[in-house]
């Protein structure tokens, strides 16, 4: 494994415009034999192929949806000034308008930039769940109490799928032991179930409006009563 800190976004934070599949598919298909690469890749046909005919062991996290809008708008406004969207949540009067953001998306049709709704953002990759080849975890199992489990089914998948020889419960042990969040420039708290000391009752009731459906089909709840 090579990591040469390549990451690989079909809406990259500079310009925040989409990439075309066909340019995303010649940056994984130039990717070195055994090199690890980040991703924010949007499900699509070719890009699926892509991946599996060059034998690409990939990996698709998922986190709840809510957490994901808190997430966003910590990220935004404090941690990545560069990307197009900071300046917008930056000029916000406070979190609960950016969390707010963060849900519906823009609504003003002359913004400059696509940023829909989190059940729309979402839509874009939910494919790669029934993708063939593509191993889905969820955030939340790598860091509750069956991380351990997680992570050795991680090594699993990669043993299985690169023919390589390896204990799996080895490498899972190694990995928990090597794990230091300090090294990730996306790193705030690491926790699961913020969003139930950010979010206000309206932003519960945007939300269920918006993506209530998707957190009952990803399986973090069984119905809107919460």
């Amino acid at each position: 494994m090579k990591d040469w800190a390549n990451f690989i976004a079909s809406m990259p934070s500079v310009p925040f415009l989409p990439v075309s599949d066909k340019r995303l598919c010649k940056k994984i298909n130039s990717l070195f034999p055994g090199e690890l690469s980040g991703a924010h890749l949007f499900y699509s046909k070719s890009i699926a192929e892509m991946i599996s005919n060059k034998s690409i062991v990939h990996y698709f996290i998922y986190r709840d949806p809510r957490d994901v809008v808190i997430s966003e708008a910590y990220y935004l406004t404090f941690m990545n000034r560069w990307h197009q969207l900071s300046k917008y949540y930056r000029r916000m009067h406070d979190m609960n308008e950016r969390i707010l953001f963060s849900i519906t998306g823009s609504l003003d049709p002359d913004f400059p930039y696509e940023y829909p709704n989190i059940a729309r953002r979402f839509i874009l990759y939910q494919e790669w769940l029934q993708a063939p080849h593509t191993f889905s975890l969820r955030y939340e199992d790598l860091i509750g109490p069956e991380k351990e489990e997680t992570i050795r089914k991680i090594f699993e998948f990669y043993r299985d799928r690169s023919h390589q020889k390896l204990d799996p419960r080895e490498y899972a042990a190694r990995a928990l032991k090597k794990i230091n969040p300090a090294y990730s420039h996306t790193y705030r708290k690491g926790q699961a179930g913020g969003w139930r000391t950010e979010f206000t009752e309206q932003h519960r009731d945007i939300f269920k409006k918006i993506a209530g459906d998707i957190l009952i089909k990803l399986g973090y709840e069984k119905d809107n009563n919460w």
